[in-house]
């Protein structure tokens, strides 16, 4: 049995997290780390990108393509940590 009382015939479930804004001048990388557990199931896409004042970074996808950072998989009980270029003049 899947997803208790079919969800997806609902409509689509969109869930953001927005952290605080962090002070980046005169850096030129910064980290962002957070614990995973991902079900790649049907179509649907996580995506962590980072904003900034001049531009935005799409930081990790999963997805159902071979070349994202979960390769159409299961990511289970996993501590991402991705490193993130701050644009010039951000």
């Amino acid at each position: 049995m899947d997803d208790n009382g079919s969800p997806t015939s609902k409509g689509f479930f969109d869930s953001t997290l927005t952290s605080p804004f962090v002070k980046v001048e005169g850096a030129k990388d910064l980290y962002v780390g957070f614990a995973s557990h991902y079900k790649q199931e049907g179509t649907q896409t996580a995506e962590v990108t980072a904003v900034f004042d001049n531009g935005k970074q799409q930081v990790l996808v999963y997805d159902t393509k071979a070349a994202s950072d979960n390769k159409n998989g299961h990511v289970l009980n996993k501590y991402e940590v991705k490193s993130i270029k701050v644009p010039e003049y951000a």
